[in-house]
């Protein structure tokens, strides 16, 4: 009788410990450490984003914002999750997914924008993933983002439902696919443009995911490089120059003796050049853009002096034609070969004086009679 209490204690205690060393195993199992895939996306997205839009008139202006992408889908193909390493992953995990966005757009001159072009900055605001629905949006305010600070939950992914790993835990599972292909992208206009902007190829953003199982959190440092999207194309403005406020420039050489024509491609003795000043007008934005004009002379019948281009034919008369000069007395070619330097004041005027004189086309001297032809000044954009 006197054992019995000891024998009692002893199975008690063991119950205890027992009980005890279960407890701790189901708590260290529930508050297991993040666990890492990696090896995810070796196939990475490729989203292009492609830009082509005219401004008017009344939204080109320095300091004018517009939003040409807004809310925007680019059609781009989802990508797989093919994760090569997915450490003790069983079928009833769960993932947990957060994502980061990184660009290397260097900062624009505008705050919180992005360098696209000299003449325009771009804010970008980016979507979660779209297979899944697309509905958190990231702002980047900040440029270039090398290693963002900040991430954005992506959501959970069920293991029995869709799989992150090449080799699924669950046979037969399908795996889990991404798209980062949304955003709305506003537009600063730094300076106005003229013409035609290119916007030259260049990534946009950079989308990297971070994907873990068990209780923890992420870093950048354990994410892994998903999807990039890219950006070309350009923005264009109408042509908004008129020469000579649209009218006819005529030059009248009055009446000429034959006989002074000596020389063949040369004026007539004593003759004295006629002025021949080319005044134009450029809307403002034009101002500064002056390296992207470009002002020719054709002559509408064509040269009489296919080597050189210098002499303009007159309508119905091969004997006789009409040369040009610069404002040093230089030749001007007017068969369109020849562009000249144009320079605008702050109201978006200028001109360009030159001279011009009949000529005789052969060694005879030009058959008395009127003569008449067609330079015409044309002003591109390049």
């Amino acid at each position: 009788m006197s054992h019995n209490p000891i024998f009692r204690f002893t199975v008690k205690r063991r119950f205890k410990i027992i009980l005890l060393l279960a407890t701790l195993a189901f708590t260290l199992h529930v508050n297991a450490a993040a666990t890492f895939l990696t090896g995810c996306f070796p196939v990475k997205g490729d989203v292009k984003v492609t830009l082509n839009d005219e401004l008017s008139s009344a939204m080109n202006y320095a300091g004018n914002t517009i939003s040409p992408l807004n809310n925007y889908m680019i059609p781009a193909e989802p990508q797989p999750a093919q994760c090569s390493s997915c450490p003790g992953l069983r079928s009833t995990d769960k993932e947990n997914m957060y994502s980061y966005r990184a660009t290397p757009l260097m900062a624009g001159s505008t705050p919180g924008y992005g360098k696209l072009t000299d003449k325009l900055d771009i804010q970008l605001t980016l979507f979660t993933d779209t297979v899944a629905g697309g509905g958190t949006l990231t702002k980047l305010t900040t440029y270039p983002i090398t290693a963002p600070p900040t991430s954005t939950f992506e959501g959970t992914n069920d293991e029995s439902t869709q799989s992150l790993c090449a080799k699924s835990p669950a046979a037969g599972v399908p795996q889990r696919t991404f798209n980062w292909n949304k955003l709305t992208a506003s537009i600063h206009i730094v300076q106005p443009i003229f013409g035609t902007e290119l916007i030259p190829t260049q990534t946009l953003a950079e989308t990297s995911l971070c994907i873990f199982y068990g209780t923890g959190s992420c870093s950048f440092a354990n994410a892994q490089l998903a999807s990039r999207m890219t950006i070309s194309g350009s923005l264009s403005a109408p042509l908004s120059c008129t020469i000579n406020a649209g009218s006819i420039i005529n030059v009248d050489f009055n009446s000429v003796a034959s006989s002074n024509f000596v020389a063949q491609g040369q004026p007539p003795v004593g003759f004295a050049l006629r002025d021949v000043d080319i005044n134009f007008h450029c809307d403002n934005p034009a101002s500064d853009n002056t390296d992207k004009i470009k002002l020719t002379l054709t002559s509408d019948q064509g040269v009489s002096d296919t080597g050189t281009g210098y002499i303009a034919k007159m309508m119905g008369r091969d004997d006789i034609g009409v040369r040009m000069y610069d404002s040093n007395n230089l030749n001007v070619a007017l068969d369109g070969s020849m562009e000249f330097p144009i320079k605008l004041d702050g109201n978006g005027d200028g001109h360009i004086l030159m001279s011009a004189a009949p000529v005789a086309t052969t060694s005879a001297q030009p058959a008395p009679g009127k003569f008449e032809g067609n330079v015409t000044v044309r002003m591109d954009i390049k």
